[in-house]
C-alpha cells in the first residue's frame, strides 16, 4: 500500500455528491465518523454488498478526524486551527514530492483524502458562523456541565490550548455571581507564569481529584507544555511594534525547564509512594507509567528532559522559586536537618547530621507536633496521622499565610515536600531509624506507602533482614553475619572510601537523581542474588542460581565496570572484589544450611545430588573453578577473560582472599560440624595450599 493508502472509490466519494447528501447523518460528528468507518459498497464483479475501506486511510488525517469528533467543545477557532494544520501538513508532503522522497501519485492520494476532510470541516465552520454569539454560548455551556477545565489544570493561559473556548465564552473566568471559577492568566507576565505553575501543581497532585497521577504524569506535563508553548507563540505573533511583552527564546526555555523540573520531582515522588518498595515497579512508573508492570528502560534516554534521574539541576531550578524554598527550609528544620542554603550553587547543603531535638523523648518515636516526622507515624492508638499531606494542611498552610492564594501555597508546599521525599527522605530515615526502633516498617509519607524503593541502596539486606526477619541470629551467631557480608558485597563502602585513582567509582546515591539505568541494573542484580524477599536464593547452588551469578556479574559490570582512559583497570578491580564477596557469601550460606537439621535431606533440592553424596558442593566448585578445580576454566576464568576483564589477580581489594576462603568452605564440606566451624573462624586448611597455588596461577 502507498503512503496515502488506497484512493476513495466511487461509492466512497458518493457522500460528497449532491445526490448522496440524503445519506449523510445530520450532525457534524456523525459526518466525521462516517469518514473513518468502513463503508458499505457494491462489488461490480459479484453484484454483492461488501465492506469497503474507510474514506480516510491516511493515519494523520484519520487521527485528526477522530480527535475533532471526540472534542466536546468544538468551536470555529479550533476547527480553523485544524483546517490550517491540515494545510501545513499537505505543504510538507508537497515538499517531499519536490525532494523526491514520495511520488506524485502518493501525494495525490493523501491530498484527495485531505480535501474531503477539509470540506466537511469548512462546512461546519460556516454553520457556526451563522449562529449568534448568544446561541453559541448556550450550546457551549450545555457541554460543560459545570466542569470548565480538565481536573489536572488549575489555571490556563489566555492564549494557550483553550483560547478558542475562552473567546467563545465556553470557558469563563467568573460566573454570574462574580465568583472566579477558572483562572485564566497572561503568559506575558512573569508573576502569572509562576502562579500558573503552582496552581497546576496543586490541581494535578491533589489526591481528592486525580487518583492516579503516578500513571498520568507524562500526559499531564505534556498538556502543561502545550498550553504554555501555544500561548507563547500566539502572544509573540500578536505583538506589532511594541515588543515590551515579547517572550524571548531564553525566557521560554527557562520556564519550560521549571515546568519539567516540577513534574519530574512530583512524578518520582508519586512513583515512590506506589512502588511498594520495588525498584522494578518504580522504574516502571518512570518509563512506562500507563503500564508500570512492564518497565521500558530505553525511554530513559528519550524522556531525559522529563526525568529527575541524572539531572540534579532540576532541583536547583525548583528552588529558584522563593516560596518553594521557604517551605523546604521549614520542612528540613522540622526533621532535624540543619541544611544551609548556598546561593551560588542554588542548593541546600546537608552534612548528614540530624538534630535529635526533634524528639520529645531522646531516641524514641515521639516527635514535636510541628515536625513532618510527627505525621509520618501512627498515634498511640495505632491511627495513622496522614503523612505529608496532613503536614501540609495542619502546619505549612496554617503557618505560612503570606499573600499568595491558597492554591499557590499548597502547590509550593507540595513541591517542597516532594523534593524532600525524592532526594533526602531515604538518607534521613536510614540515619534516624536504621534499626527499626521507631516502627518496623519505618515512616510512611502517605497512606499508600508500601516501602521505600531506594532504601536497599544504603542497606542491600534491608528487606530480608529488617522486614522479613530471616537470618536474624536465632539459629546461630553466623546467620546475621551473612547480611553484613551482603551489604559489603553490594555496597562496598570500604572500597569506595579508598578508591582515589578514578573519582567516577562511587556508591549509588539513595535519591531519585540517581542514574536510572544504573539503579535498575544494580537493583536487578541484588534481587537476582537474594532470590526473593526472604533471601531464599542466597544459599542455593543449583543450575539456575549459577546462571544467575553470570547475570549478576554482567549487571554489576554495567554499573561499576566502566573503564576510563586514565585508569582502565581500576573499575575492574572493584567489580572483581564485589563478585568474589558474592561467591564467598553463597559458600558461607550453604554451609550454614548444612549445619541445620535435615540439611542432607535438603541437598537434593539445593543441588540435585543424592543423599549419599560425600562432596555435596562439587557442582558449585566445578562451576567456579572448572573441572580441575584450578581456575583454568570455569566462572572465574570466564570473568577474567578479555570481554569483561575482571581483575582477580593481585586484586587491590582482597578478591583473591575472598575466593580462597570460599574454596576452603566448599572443599571442606565433607568434614564434621566442629571442623567446619573452626575452618570458618580460622580460615586455615593447610592441605588446600597446593590447590590455591594452582588457582593463583590461572586466575587473572
Amino acid at each position: 500500500m502507498t503512503e496515502g493508502g488506497d484512493m476513495p472509490g466511487p461509492e466512497q466519494e458518493k457522500i460528497l455528491q449532491p445526490e448522496g447528501k440524503a445519506q449523510q447523518a445530520v450532525s457534524f460528528r456523525d459526518k466525521l465518523i462516517e469518514l473513518i468507518k468502513p463503508q458499505a459498497g457494491l462489488n461490480s464483479e459479484t453484484g454483492q454488498q461488501e465492506e469497503q475501506p474507510p474514506i480516510l486511510i491516511n493515519t494523520y488525517l484519520k487521527g485528526t478526524a477522530e480527535r475533532i469528533s471526540n472534542d466536546p467543545l468544538i468551536s470555529s477557532e479550533t476547527l480553523l486551527d485544524g483546517h490550517r494544520n491540515i494545510n501545513d501538513w499537505l505543504g510538507k508532503k508537497l515538499e517531499k514530492v519536490e525532494d523526491g522522497l514520495i511520488t506524485k501519485e502518493d501525494y495525490d492520494q493523501v491530498e484527495k483524502q485531505a480535501r474531503i476532510l477539509k470540506e466537511i470541516i469548512f462546512e461546519e465552520i460556516e454553520q457556526l458562523a451563522e449562529q449568534t454569539s448568544e446561541d453559541l454560548l448556550i450550546r457551549r455551556r450545555e457541554f460543560l456541565m459545570g466542569q470548565n477545565l480538565p481536573p489536572y489544570l488549575g489555571a490556563v493561559f489566555s492564549l494557550g490550548s483553550f483560547e478558542g473556548d475562552i473567546r467563545s465564552g465556553a470557558i469563563i473566568e467568573k460566573n454570574e455571581k462574580g465568583e472566579v471559577v477558572n483562572h485564566i492568566l497572561d503568559v506575558r507576565k512573569e508573576r502569572d507564569r509562576e502562579e500558573w505553575l503552582l496552581r497546576n501543581t496543586e490541581a494535578a497532585m491533589s489526591e481528592e481529584v486525580i487518583f492516579d497521577p503516578e500513571r498520568k504524569w507524562k500526559v499531564i506535563v505534556e498538556a502543561w507544555m502545550a498550553d504554555f508553548n501555544l500561548a507563547v507563540r500566539r502572544a509573540n505573533e500578536s505583538i506589532e511594534g511594541d515588543d515590551s511583552g515579547f517572550i524571548t527564546t531564553e525566557m521560554k526555555k527557562e520556564f519550560e525547564k521549571k515546568i519539567r523540573s516540577a513534574m519530574a520531582i512530583c512524578a518520582s515522588a508519586r512513583a515512590m509512594e506506589q512502588s511498594n518498595g520495588s525498584a522494578e515497579l518504580y522504574v516502571g512508573y518512570m518509563t512506562n507509567p500507563e503500564n508500570p508492570e512492564h518497565p521500558n528502560l530505553e525511554r530513559k534516554d528519550d524522556w531525559t528532559r522529563f526525568l529527575l534521574h541524572g539531572d540534579r539541576s532540576k532541583i536547583r531550578t525548583l528552588l529558584e522559586n522563593k516560596l518553594v524554598r521557604k517551605y523546604y527550609q521549614t520542612l528540613m528544620s522540622s526533621v532535624g536537618i540543619n541544611s544551609a542554603w548556598d546561593e551560588e550553587s542554588g542548593v541546600f547543603n546537608w552534612d548528614g547530621e540530624i538534630d535529635k531535638s526533634i524528639f520529645y523523648e531522646q531516641g524514641k518515636g515521639v516527635f514535636d507536633k510541628a515536625s513532618l516526622a510527627y505525621y509520618l507515624v501512627s498515634d498511640d492508638d495505632g491511627r495513622y496521622r496522614g503523612g505529608i499531606n496532613s503536614y501540609i494542611e495542619e502546619v505549612l498552610m496554617e503557618n505560612e499565610k503570606n499573600g499568595f492564594s491558597r492554591a499557590e501555597r499548597w502547590g509550593a508546599a507540595k513541591l517542597a515536600c516532594d523534593l524532600f521525599l525524592v532526594d533526602s527522605f531515604t538518607k534521613w530515615e536510614y540515619r534516624i531509624n536504621k534499626e527499626g526502633q521507631i516502627e518496623k516498617t519505618g515512616f510512611k509519607p502517605s497512606a499508600a506507602w508500601g516501602g521505600d524503593p531506594f532504601r536497599a541502596i544504603l542497606e542491600p539486606s534491608f528487606l530480608p533482614k529488617r522486614i522479613k526477619g530471616v537470618y536474624s541470629g536465632r539459629l546461630s551467631p553466623e546467620d546475621e553475619f551473612i547480611f553484613d557480608k551482603i551489604d559489603k558485597a553490594f555496597r562496598p563502602d570500604d572500597i569506595f572510601s579508598v578508591v582515589q585513582e578514578d573519582p567516577r567509582i562511587k556508591p549509588l546515591e539513595a535519591s531519585a537523581t540517581i542514574d536510572l539505568k544504573a539503579y535498575s541494573r544494580w537493583s536487578a542484580a541484588l534481587w537476582k542474588f537474594l532470590g526473593g524477599s526472604r533471601a531464599d536464593g542466597v544459599p542455593k547452588w543449583d543450575q539456575e542460581s549459577c546462571s544467575g551469578l553470570k547475570e549478576i556479574a554482567e549487571l554489576l559490570d554495567q554499573v561499576y565496570g566502566g573503564q576510563s582512559e586514565d585508569h582502565p583497570r581500576e573499575s575492574k578491580h572493584v567489580v572483581a572484589a564485589m563478585m568474589a564477596r558474592i561467591i564467598n557469601i553463597k559458600a558461607f550460606a550453604i554451609t550454614m544450611e548444612r549445619l541445620k537439621p535435615g540439611f542432607r535431606e535438603k541437598a537434593l533440592i539445593f543441588l540435585g545430588h543424592g543423599i549419599e553424596e560425600t562432596r555435596p558442593f562439587l557442582n558449585a566448585e566445578t562451576f567456579i573453578w572448572g573441572p580441575k578445580l584450578d581456575a583454568s576454566s570455569g566462572f572465574i576464568r570466564e570473568l577474567s577473560g578479555s570481554r569483561t576483564n575482571f581483575a582477580f589477580k593481585d586484586n587491590k581489594y582482597g578478591a583473591e582472599l575472598e575466593l580462597h576462603q570460599a574454596a576452603e568452605i566448599l572443599f571442606a564440606s565433607g568434614r564434621d560440624k566442629e571442623e567446619i566451624r573452626q575452618m570458618l573462624l580460622l580460615n586455615s586448611l593447610g592441605y588446600l595450599w597446593d590447590v590455591f597455588v594452582a588457582i593463583g596461577r590461572n586466575i587473572k
